[in-house]
């Protein structure tokens, strides 16, 4: 099966476990304030076969639609797999990362040193 992306005006293919995975990630970097670059397999809406590199994050809208036209759905693919789990590999090492507050006292300077410590 295959989900509709629409992103900075255009509208491409991608197969649904790539789909699932660049929405998860692209949550996980909003809340965070944060962009990144992922590769992905895709296909146009004139049913060519390709492959974009995507900003996702904050202040990047994403759309997916679950249901699309068997006629533009993308073959399963074991780049697709590779892709979702590298995806999901990145919205995981977030989860892994302190979180830094600045809470009024200090500059919090020294919060964010102690915080990297930990790694």
């Amino acid at each position: 099966m295959a989900q509709r992306i629409t992103y900075a005006g255009g509208e491409f293919v991608v197969a649904d476990i790539v789909a699932d995975a660049l929405l998860d990630y692209a949550l996980t970097l909003a809340r965070r304030a944060r962009v990144d670059v992922v590769h992905v397999r895709t296909r146009r809406i004139d049913g060519s076969v390709g492959r974009m590199r995507l900003l996702i994050g904050d202040g990047m809208p994403l759309a997916s639609e679950a249901k699309w036209e068997e006629s533009t759905a993308i073959d399963s693919h074991p780049d697709d797999e590779a892709a979702a789990a590298l995806i999901r590999h990145r919205a995981a090492a977030f989860g892994r990362s302190p979180t830094i507050r600045l809470d009024g006292e200090g500059n919090g300077h020294s919060d964010l040193l102690s915080a990297y410590d930990e790694f």
